[in-house]
C-alpha cells in the first residue's frame, strides 16, 4: 500500500492506494505460460526462452508497482531474518514477519505464480533432454547470457530453496548470482 498526503487549504487528505494483480490478468498470465511450455517440443530452447522472457517482461511492466511492493517486502523480510546483530530485534522482527505474512498470504499470488511457472519451463526443457537431474542442468544453463553458452533467461527472483545442493553459500551472497529482473524494474512512485 501506498500514502498519498495532499494539502489543501490547510486540509490534510490522506489517501492509501492498495496494489492487486486481478484475476484475469493472472488466468491469462497462465494460459500464455502454457502454451509456451506445450511448444517446448517443437521449438528451439532459444526461441521458448525468448518467448519466457517477453511474457515476464511484460507482466513485470504491467504490474509494476504490485510486484515492486511486494518483493521489497519479501526481501527485507528475508535480509532481516539473516541479520544476527540483537536476538531482541530478531525476536521482534520474527514476530512481525509472522503477521505481515499472514496478512500479505493473499498478496504474493502473482509471484508465486511466476516462480511456478518458471520452474515449470525449467523442468520441461529438462525433460525434452530425458534428464531431470538438477546436476546436468546448474543455473548457468538457464540464466547466462548466450554470448557465455546460456538461455538468457530472465527470472524474478529465486527462493532459498532453488540453490544448488553442490555449492556453499554464505547467507549474504545468496541473492547476488542470479540476477533478478526486479533489480531493474522500479515503482513509478519517486519514494521508493
Amino acid at each position: 500500500t501506498n500514502t498519498i498526503t495532499t494539502n489543501t487549504n490547510n486540509n490534510i487528505n490522506i489517501y492509501k492506494i492498495e496494489y492487486k494483480a486481478n484475476d484475469r490478468g493472472i488466468m491469462m498470465f497462465e494460459c500464455l505460460v502454457k502454451k509456451i511450455i506445450i511448444s517446448v517440443d517443437g521449438s528451439t530452447y532459444i526461441s521458448t526462452i525468448n518467448k519466457w522472457n517477453r511474457l515476464l517482461l511484460s507482466i513485470v511492466l504491467y504490474y509494476r508497482e504490485y510486484l515492486c511492493n511486494n518483493s521489497k517486502s519479501i526481501s527485507d523480510r528475508r535480509d532481516n531474518s539473516n541479520d544476527t546483530n540483537d536476538n531482541n530485534n530478531n525476536n521482534t522482527i520474527n514476530n512481525i514477519d509472522n503477521i505481515t505474512t499472514a496478512k500479505n498470504k493473499n498478496k504474493n499470488i502473482l509471484l508465486e505464480k511466476i516462480k511456478y511457472y518458471e520452474n515449470k519451463l525449467k523442468m520441461s526443457i529438462k525433460q525434452t533432454l530425458n534428464s531431470k537431474m538438477d546436476t546436468r542442468f546448474p543455473r548457468v544453463v538457464f540464466y547466462s547470457p548466450r554470448d557465455l553458452g546460456g538461455l538468457g533467461m530472465y527470472t524474478i527472483g529465486l527462493d532459498g530453496n532453488e540453490y544448488d545442493n553442490n555449492y556453499k553459500y554464505n547467507k549474504k551472497d545468496r541473492n547476488k548470482d542470479v540476477i533478478s529482473i526486479m533489480d531493474y524494474v522500479n515503482s513509478y512512485n519517486t519514494n521508493n
